[in-house]
């Protein structure tokens, strides 16, 4: 036979193709035995055979049939007796009146249900009394500072109220839009620029020629000015509609609050470094480095261009 897969040519009775070694599927013929099998050892004789060659037992041995015990037994009759019907009962007697399966109305509640209406009894008077005894807080958790505070050591002169940088200066949305809240902020940030570029020349003229406490003095200004700059970014943040109309215009002023946050960062960083020489002009490329930097140049040249572009459009 040929090979179906390949066409090679198969020896009758092989399994798989000796050139592929496809599976032909032939298979192979085994031939029907002929003789006699020998029923003690299952050896196969010939036919005609008496004897088992293999252990000498008669091929044709009669069996005789298995004898049987015969046991006469009385045969027992059975009487069916008809089922009784089974009735499950209370082995108390009933109460006296009691006609029903219910419970009569008159009749006292549960201990269970006493129990349950003394429990919420006691729940609803405890309650109250908790109530009326500590009313509720909502800021009984806010660990934020609210006292007031004294805020002339780190350059803002006197006290305020609060600590906007850490506390919640959102604005009341009942008595101002968010329109009029942005407004103000956005023109917030155009006072402080004017108030960067002020320090930015009281820098650049008595940095190096000026006295010691004249020039510390203009070091206590930029560092109130980074601290009122860095409150008012805060409060942009939180002002309510971030996810609404007004998301662009808050992200804008956070923008423009950065740039400027930025360069007074940089503008103190330089006050720094002059203070910390006594005479500034023998390195006076080193104090002005933060200040000349592309870096600080950049910052007020992004503010400038964008500021009058991104003014908060009323979208209400």
């Amino acid at each position: 036979m040929n090979c179906p897969h390949c066409g090679a040519v198969v020896p009758d009775g092989a399994l798989y193709c000796p050139s592929c070694r496809y599976e032909v599927g032939a298979t192979q013929r085994i031939p029907k035995a002929t003789g006699v099998w020998c029923p003690s050892c299952g050896a196969l004789m010939p036919e005609g055979a008496e004897v088992c060659d293999k252990c000498g037992r008669p091929l044709h041995e009669h069996v005789a049939p298995r004898a049987k015990r015969s046991i006469n037994l009385p045969e027992i009759e059975v009487e069916e007796k008809p089922r009784q019907k089974v009735s499950i009962g209370s082995a108390l007697p009933p109460e006296e009146g009691f006609d029903s399966g219910l419970r009569s109305p008159d009749r006292l509640p549960r201990p269970r249900f006493l129990l349950f209406a003394a429990f919420m009894a006691l729940l609803v008077v405890g309650g109250a009394v908790v109530l009326i005894t500590h009313p509720w807080n909502p800021r009984i958790n806010d660990i934020r500072a609210t006292e007031d505070a004294d805020l002339s050591m780190v350059g803002f002169p006197g006290e305020r109220e609060t600590l906007t940088g850490q506390d919640s200066t959102r604005r009341d949305v009942a008595t101002t839009s968010t329109y009029d809240t942005l407004l103000d902020l956005y023109g917030r940030l155009g006072e402080l620029s004017e108030r960067a570029d002020a320090c930015e020349g009281v820098f650049f003229d008595i940095a190096i020629t000026g006295t010691s406490e004249e020039r510390a003095e203009a070091a206590e200004e930029v560092r109130a000015l980074a601290i009122e700059l860095s409150n008012t970014i805060a409060e942009i943040g939180q002002v309510s509609g971030a996810n609404g109309a007004y998301a662009d215009d808050i992200s804008n002023l956070v923008a423009l609050g950065n740039w400027l946050r930025n360069r007074v960062d940089a503008l103190s960083r330089a006050w720094e470094i002059d203070l910390s020489y006594a005479d500034p002009a023998a390195v006076e490329d080193t104090v002005k480095a933060p200040v000349t930097s592309s870096e600080y140049v950049n910052w007020g040249a992004l503010f400038e261009q964008n500021y009058d572009a991104w003014a908060p459009v009323n979208r209400e």
